[in-house]
């Protein structure tokens, strides 16, 4: 309803039927809902709205909207220069990361390593990295490999932050190809 799948588009009416759903415990529609309510897909954006849909999703174990959530939270800090939502990003993007969304995983670990709002964990990062990368995201594998080339948090190793540069360039991460290009010449 709310996209015109079957039919056309009535974003309004959809929007009134997610949130139902979501009601009712179905939490990808809690997740649905929360991305119209940040995009203004059906009325105006509502930032608050879509936090607190994201959570009832993430709560209900969808790990992509905790990713979301987190992203939001980040956001929210960065925004408004409060640094109390970091605390509450860092532990969705791990729940996301423990659901399998490397994306979750990704995050938790650049927020980690860099030290944003949180103590830094070079080791829990790469973990979570690798973690990440395990499940296909990109930039988890490119995370992974830089702090493995540069020794942080593990032992440094260069074939290893090779092989995770390999990956994160098949998985289209066209930055990490030129990366691979430049190794494989040094040999």
């Amino acid at each position: 309803m709310a996209t015109g799948t079957g039919g056309p588009p009535d974003p309004i009416k959809g929007y009134d039927l997610l949130e139902r759903a979501c009601r009712a415990e179905q939490w990808q529609a809690c997740a649905n809902v929360a991305v119209m309510a940040r995009d203004g897909l059906a009325h105006d954006a509502d930032r608050a709205a879509a936090r607190d849909y994201f959570g009832m999703a993430c709560d209900g174990g969808i790990a992509n909207a905790c990713n979301d959530l987190g992203i939001m939270w980040m956001q929210l800090s960065d925004r408004s220069g409060d640094e109390r939502w970091r605390d509450p990003a860092l532990l969705v993007f791990i729940a996301s990361c423990d659901g399998g969304d490397g994306a979750g995983c990704s995050n938790a670990a650049r927020q980690l390593r860099e030290g944003r709002g949180v103590p830094t964990d070079l080791v829990r990062a790469h973990d979570l990295a690798v973690r990440g990368c395990e499940a296909n995201s990109a930039r988890a594998c490119l995370l992974a490999s830089d702090m493995r080339g540069a020794g942080e948090g593990v032992e440094g190793d260069a074939e290893t932050a090779r092989a995770l540069r390999q990956k994160a360039c098949d998985l289209g991460q066209s930055s990490a190809c030129a990366g691979v290009d430049a190794s494989a010449r040094q040999d």
